[in-house]
């Protein structure tokens, strides 16, 4: 138990705050009303149970890990010092309020919780069991997709009854991609638990994995594909060896990447980046460059950059505003090379806080806290390449996933850096 653990507060608000977390890993891929309640809850929770938060240690505690808490903060509050320079402050300050904050809300209330050990370990649980039920939802999409004998109807959703546009895996999303995205990070999860227990051909966690790759195919998300590929690099650098799993495995990445990169018969198109897609990401990227130009130090500011997309398209380019579809670059675009910096030293101090929990030297700890610590990072990393592809980060459901799941993978880490500092069981 941490010192913070047992500070002030109202225990029962604490026990209802570690049921409330995992539950919303449970509800983010069907509910955007859920999250946002569950958002509420968990403040009320975090308030309540462990105390206000004081001036001199909010909201984070001397410590190991306390250096994440104060770059994330140095970064939110730059987020909000772009308002100032805007060009559209009543968008900014909206966004600032309405998603930035939110969202390290949920960093930071994630993990106060997650210091209770078993957190994070129920909330991976949670996150693994609603992508069976998105599997099953995806697969019966694909069913009636596939049982349709009239090419030119739309087919309904056969759970949701809506339509299903795209003709590929979407589960309960609005876009295959973003479906994609749990995949993803459900099939990092799944890979480091085979490989750090070493049972390859005896754990639910290989059926899964087969699954889950089958149906990011499905997806045709090229970035998600890329995005697991990193998350299996970086299991080899924490934990080399084990070759008997990185055999098989290896192949099997492989060759799912070869046959989404090269299922369309325009693949040479594709190496040139002159596939549609590439094409439309292309302008979308040299948009966002060019709003980064026109403003390099604090950017357009922070949530306009739909507002700014007409001014820097350029001419003869066809449909409406996007978004850059590259998350780092919109970050540029929007708070500069400062807000960008400070988003890149959270991040990369953030995942050194957590190798370091799961490198110190030690017994293998019998809960396991080293696995799912690797699990939750390796989710982390996928979603962190990703969003070099996408607009992940822009979703309220991808990025409350991120920025909670990051919160506990933290919370995590320091109480486990902590107990080893100081000898505690």
């Amino acid at each position: 138990m941490t010192e913070t653990e047992r500070g002030a507060g109202w225990p029962p608000a604490r026990t209802i705050g570690r049921s409330a977390l995992p539950l919303l890993f449970f509800v983010i891929p069907y509910s955007n009303a859920a999250i946002e309640i569950l958002f509420f809850v968990l403040l009320a929770c975090w308030l309540i149970g462990w105390g206000i938060p004081r001036p001199g240690n909010f909201p984070v505690e001397p410590g190991p890990g306390r250096p994440v808490g104060f770059w994330l903060i140095v970064y939110l509050t730059i987020c909000g010092v772009t308002v100032f320079f805007s060009t559209h402050p009543g968008l900014s300050i909206a966004g600032w309020i309405r998603k930035t904050l939110e969202y390290g809300f949920f960093f930071f209330i994630a993990g106060r919780i997650a210091e209770t050990p078993g957190v994070l370990r129920r909330c991976l649980r949670a996150l693994v069991t609603v992508t069976l039920l998105v599997l099953l939802h995806s697969f019966l999409q694909q069913q009636a997709v596939w049982g349709n004998t009239h090419p030119g109807l739309v087919i309904a959703d056969p759970v949701l009854g809506k339509p299903l546009i795209y003709g590929r895996f979407m589960g309960p999303y609005t876009n295959p991609n973003d479906l994609a995205t749990l995949l993803m990070m459900a099939a990092a999860i799944a890979l480091v638990r085979i490989h750090w227990t070493g049972r390859l051909f005896s754990s639910g966690f290989t059926l899964l994995l087969a699954m889950l790759l089958i149906a990011i195919i499905g997806t045709r998300s090229r970035a998600s594909m890329i995005g697991l590929t990193a998350a299996a690099v970086l299991l080899l650098c924490l934990k080399p060896g084990r070759w008997r799993f990185w055999i098989p495995a290896g192949i099997g990445l492989l060759a799912a990447n070869g046959y989404m990169f090269f299922q369309t018969d325009a693949w040479g198109k594709l190496a040139a980046l002159r596939d549609a897609s590439s094409i439309e990401r292309l302008i979308w990227f040299k948009t966002a460059w060019q709003m980064f130009l026109d403003k390099p130090l604090l950017g357009q500011g922070l949530n306009t950059f739909m507002a700014n997309y007409d001014r820097f398209v350029g001419q003869g380019t066809a449909g409406g505003p996007a978004y850059a579809h590259n998350c780092y670059l919109q970050i540029a675009a929007e708070t500069g090379l400062v807000g960008l910096s400070l988003f890149l030293v959270f991040g990369i101090t953030g995942a050194i806080h957590a190798i370091r929990a799961i490198r110190t030297p030690s017994a293998d700890d019998p809960r396991m806290i080293r696995v799912d610590l690797a699990a939750g990072l390796a989710a982390l990393t996928a979603f962190a390449v990703q969003i070099a592809f996408d607009t992940q980060l822009y979703a309220l459901r991808q990025s409350a996933l991120f920025w909670t799941l990051a919160g506990a993978v933290w919370g995590t880490a320091r109480t486990l850096r902590h107990d080893r500092s100081t000898g505690a069981a």
